[in-house]
Formats: structure tokens, sequence, C-alpha cells
């Protein structure tokens, strides 16, 4: 399965999955649930952190190793 590590800038996805138990509950808050549409906003220039679009409404910022452990579908 593709990972949200997988995208690139401008491309969306749906997150299928939360593959790491000691992240989920951080990634939950922060808005990371299945079934959410997200967006590859800007990698940095050594490729973390990464940067994502909810919804074309808020941002956030994760270390490329989270994810990883976050499985997509691609739209």
């Amino acid at each position: 399965m593709a990972s949200l590590a997988d995208l690139r800038e401008g491309q969306r996805a749906i997150i299928k999955s939360l593959d790491n138990e000691i992240t989920a509950p951080k990634l939950l808050e922060m808005g990371f649930m299945p079934g959410t549409a997200v967006q590859m906003f800007k990698k940095a220039p050594l490729g973390c952190p990464l940067c994502f679009v909810f919804e074309d409404k808020y941002q956030v910022s994760l270390r490329t190793s989270e994810a990883r452990s976050i499985g997509i579908e691609f739209e």
C-alpha cells in the first residue's frame, strides 16, 4: 500500500489507514483520519518535514517517518 510519503507536491489522496499504533492517537488528533482527503503541499529541501493540506482549509507538517505510517489510496 502507498503512504503519504509517496505523494508528490500537488498530488491528492484519501487516507486509508494508520499503521503505527504508537503515533496513531497523535495523528488522529491532528486530523489524519481514514476517509479524509489530503494533498501534499510542500516538501522541505532535504525531504523532511512534509506539509499537507486538508480540504483546502489548514496545513499540517509531519516527519517523513510519520507520513510513511499513513496508508493512502490515490485519487
